[in-house]
């Protein structure tokens, strides 16, 4: 929710700090940049601590306090600053809560991708009840809607279960291949272990980095284009959502699709499907046409995420499961900063075709991810 309520509007929130497009894209950029440098650390520390709960709830506490802090923040550098550390803590702490939730949900039969889709439903009902408010209460109300939810997330916390309580751990992190639990597909299995120096292994981790980072410019600018265009923080929102509930949708069936597709196929469709919906979005299409191509969200987003994240932890031990992941966040952040930086620039010059340069990473997250097939299978 509180993701929901605060990435589709930070970027009109900033312009009502008065602050230019390029300032825009560098504020939201610069907490991907800092992750860079302390995300694998904060991956360590919490593989080490007795617990992932410890990690994720003071990890909560401390969003709480810097949130409290931007409230009173002021100017291009006090933004910056505070925005940075909040946005810092907050996105090392997804690749802990993804470790954490993954290996729970195979150690007690549960489907991961279930547990993850509450996360999308949370965004939906933020997104739709930050619209109205705003409408409201006016976009200068922005960080008193984050802080009240923030609190909320972090007395939540406390509820958490003891993730490592009781898991075994074993040489094997899942399944013992990527092609879903039995293999039905017929492909050869890689084996397993800690890959993550393998370049097999991070070419997927780069490619589909670059298949997240191809969201930069609709993160960033969609919703200023949209307000720009006429349309109300209402109907954005229901924009937003659609593709959201798309999103929900897939997670919730993606068990299915998972037994018949290795995670390297189903990310080559997502960023197939990527590379048509930003195409599209670069020809200025009409409010339906928008409607069609948010539907894409579900393809291009959580498609992607679900199958990072089992690729991830089916060819790692749990011993190196929190690490793993934040390489992978690590990755993911510095090219959707980058991207976000650049889209600053892009969106000033050449306005809405931003979004084919966004379509151009997405062929080459294709070609990185086809070409690790090369290397495995010579391997």
């Amino acid at each position: 929710m509180s993701v929901g309520s605060g990435l589709p509007y930070v970027g009109l929130w900033l312009k009502s700090q008065a602050m230019t497009d390029l300032e825009v894209g560098f504020i939201l950029a610069c907490p991907s940049f800092a992750m860079v440098a302390t995300t694998l650390l904060i991956g360590r520390f919490a593989d080490r601590a007795k617990d992932w709960r410890s990690s994720i709830i003071l990890c909560n506490w401390t969003i709480v306090l810097l949130v409290g802090v931007l409230i009173f923040a002021s100017g291009f550098v006090q933004i910056l600053i505070i925005w940075t550390l909040w946005g810092l803590v907050i996105m090392a702490k997804f690749p802990i809560l993804d470790a954490a939730a993954v290996r729970m949900s195979r150690h007690r039969n549960i489907e991961f991708h279930k547990i993850r889709a509450f996360g999308s439903i949370g965004f939906v009902v933020g997104t739709l009840l930050a619209g109205p408010f705003f409408e409201w209460a006016g976009i200068e109300s922005f960080t008193l809607l984050i802080f009240a939810l923030a609190v909320l997330r972090a007395i939540a916390s406390h509820a958490l279960p003891f993730f490592r309580h009781g898991m075994q751990q074993s040489k094997h992190s899942g399944s013992g291949d990527e092609y879903g639990k039995n293999n039905s597909s017929g492909h050869p299995s890689l084996s397993t272990g800690d890959n993550t120096k393998k370049l097999w292994f991070l070419l997927v981790l780069t490619g589909s980095a670059l298949l997240n980072a191809s969201h930069a410019f609709y993160y960033t600018f969609s919703t200023i284009v949209w307000t720009d265009d006429g349309f109300s923080k209402t109907t954005i929102s229901l924009l937003w959502s659609v593709g959201v509930v798309c999103e929900i949708v897939l997670m919730w069936k993606f068990a299915a699709i998972q037994k018949n597709y290795s995670a390297r196929v189903l990310l080559i469709a997502a960023a197939i499907a990527a590379f048509i919906r930003w195409l599209c979005f670069g020809f200025e299409p009409g409010l339906a046409m928008l409607f069609g191509l948010q539907l894409l969200h579900g393809v291009t987003f959580a498609l992607m995420f679900l199958a990072t994240v089992n690729f991830i932890a089916n060819w790692t031990p749990v011993e190196v499961s929190a690490r793993a992941q934040a390489l992978s966040a690590t990755m993911n952040t510095f090219l959707m900063a980058s991207a976000t930086v650049f889209s600053g620039f892009v969106y000033g010059a050449i306005q809405l075709k931003g979004y084919w340069v966004m379509a151009a990473l997405c062929l080459l997250a294709v070609l990185m991810i086809s070409f690790s097939w090369r290397l495995a299978v010579k391997k």
